[in-house]
């Protein structure tokens, strides 16, 4: 009845705005930790492996401290059934290459009919499969494949993804983009995604030229130095070689056909409490819940979908107190720690729970 009554008030337009800053206020003086409304983004890591050896990434350096694998059907299937009502939007990867996945077509397709109403993947694009699976990729319902893609020549992708072949890449988004032409579907819809380094800045009008040719005008930037945690360098040069120092490569950029460019905001006047403690939930391969997209080590563990299912665990109340530590104390949650959002947010003042607004 409660979060009914707080809905009809905060919904209508175009009060939206001025309304739903008046219940973050309210949520602020009285401390409210339990989320108004179910998770709107689920990230589900369907697998905690991979095919790379990416040198400033936990799973590339063997530095993830959970055990890796892939994600059951058992606890996908319980996962989705439980969110199915609330339609969310779902990202199918954390630290891992989910096309790996033996069985990722099946639970794409699955997630699909049963309410997801758009499915994210991150790959890194070493895919090398036959006709059948890519008309099954085209066939699950799959929304949107970002393709990193950090070089126009192999020596330069290989400074970073080490263990990558740039032309597979290629290969693998040509063959989606055929299948797509013959069957008339729209989707996948590919992002190519560059991660600009020190090694490739020069790089990006030619390779721009060439995603262009293969019909993806549209791609999306970011300086590595905002995509790696630091303390995951091997050594201060080693970090420094890669950051592309020039400016106009920080936070991240999606640089449209067109040359403008749409620039996430990472800055507001007011910073917000993490939005994921009130609005994402994320599921490890091994089907355990942490409180983060950033996650990577055991200490994060929070509890598992065969102990309690998602929607009562996101009303639980583990998840209350971890958020209200989040508003009081951040720097005693072990992923917060290290988290530049978080020191952002504590240098900027007092904060409000960000909810769904």
């Amino acid at each position: 009845m409660f979060m009914n009554r707080i809905w009809r008030y905060i919904m209508p337009s175009p009060l939206y705005r001025y309304r739903a800053n008046r219940v973050l206020d309210w949520l602020t003086r009285h401390k409210v930790t339990l989320s108004l409304a179910p998770p709107r983004l689920v990230y589900l890591e369907l697998a905690s492996v991979c095919n790379l050896r990416c040198q400033f990434c936990p799973t590339g350096v063997g530095r993830v401290g959970r055990e890796p694998g892939f994600m059951k059907w058992e606890t996908f299937k319980t996962v989705v059934d439980d969110l199915a009502s609330i339609h969310p939007e779902s990202f199918f990867h954390m630290w891992g290459e989910s096309l790996l996945h033996p069985e990722f077509n099946r639970f794409v397709r699955y997630a699909k009919d049963h309410g997801f109403v758009e499915v994210f993947v991150n790959t890194n694009g070493n895919i090398d499969r036959d006709e059948n699976w890519f008309r099954e990729l085209v066939a699950s319902g799959i929304d949107v494949l970002q393709v990193d893609i950090d070089g126009n020549d192999q020596e330069t992708y290989g400074k970073y993804r080490h263990n990558g072949k740039l032309e597979l890449i290629f290969d693998f988004i040509n063959n989606i983009q055929r299948v797509k032409l013959e069957t008339n579907s729209k989707t996948p819809i590919i992002i190519p995604f560059i991660v600009v380094n020190e090694y490739n800045k020069e790089q990006l009008s030619a390779l721009r030229t060439r995603l262009n040719a293969m019909g993806l005008p549209d791609i999306k930037m970011r300086n590595i130095k905002n995509f790696i945690a630091k303390e995951n360098a091997d050594s201060a040069d080693s970090y420094s070689q890669f950051n592309a120092h020039q400016s106009g490569f920080g936070g991240l950029v999606l640089l449209k056909q067109d040359d403008s460019t749409i620039r996430h905001k990472s800055e507001y006047k007011k910073v917000l409490a993490c939005p994921s403690l009130w609005s994402y939930l994320h599921v490890t391969s091994q089907g355990k819940y942490v409180p983060c997209c950033q996650s990577y080590n055991q200490e994060d563990v929070l509890d598992s979908v065969d102990t309690i299912k998602p929607m009562a665990f996101w009303y639980s109340k583990r998840m209350s107190a971890l958020r209200r530590m989040n508003l009081d104390s951040p720097q005693d949650i072990p992923i917060c720690r290290s988290c530049g959002f978080i020191r952002r947010r504590i240098s900027s003042g007092p904060v409000r729970p960000s909810g769904q607004f």
